[in-house]
This record gives structure tokens, sequence and C-alpha cells, in this order.
């Protein structure tokens, strides 16, 4: 809620998002308020400061985050190009393979 609310979302909106019974429900009520971008914004921040954080020193984090129909809501600054470097890296160990992910 407090993404939502940095995004901009109002009380009555943040009452909804509170009453939501599932997180899809949660995102549906922000999505339609027109406050989704945002609030995926902030939060990706958030998620990509958290793992800095805890992530072991030398560790590269980042955080790709989906709905439950697979649609992509955010990802962390970095998270393009380390994907990139993972599937370059497995398509030479792996010739051969599909790696479609």
């Amino acid at each position: 809620m407090s993404c939502a609310l940095e995004a901009g979302a109002d009380r009555p909106l943040l009452l909804k998002i509170r009453r939501s019974n599932t997180t899809e429900e949660a995102i549906e009520q922000i999505e339609a308020a027109g406050f989704l971008p945002g609030t995926m914004e902030r939060l990706m921040e958030r998620i990509g400061e958290y793992l800095g954080r805890r992530a072991p020193l030398g560790l590269e984090t980042e955080a790709m985050v989906f709905d439950a129909s697979g649609r992509l809501l955010g990802k962390t600054k970095g998270a393009g190009r380390l994907l990139s470097e993972i599937r370059k890296e497995c398509e030479g160990n792996n010739e051969g393979q599909n790696f479609s992910g």
C-alpha cells in the first residue's frame, strides 16, 4: 500500500487495496485507478534496494515481478541485462538445448 501511496493513490483507493482479498484484486484496483506504473516503479526500487542489502557481497541480484497470468508488472533496473547474460551463458554451455524462458 505504501508504494501506491507514494505513487499518488488517495485514501479511497488505499481502502480498496486494504480490503482486497488477493494480490490480483489489489493490482486490479491500482490499475483501474491509473497508478499501476508508478506503484510498480516504486516497488521495484524497494525490491532492488532490499536485495542489494541482503545478498552476499559479490552476488549480483535483480528481480522481475509477474501477475498470475504471466504479465510482467515490473523489473529492477538491471534485470533485462542480467537475464540476457544468463541466457548467453546457458546457450554457450548447453548447445542444442532450447532456453526460451
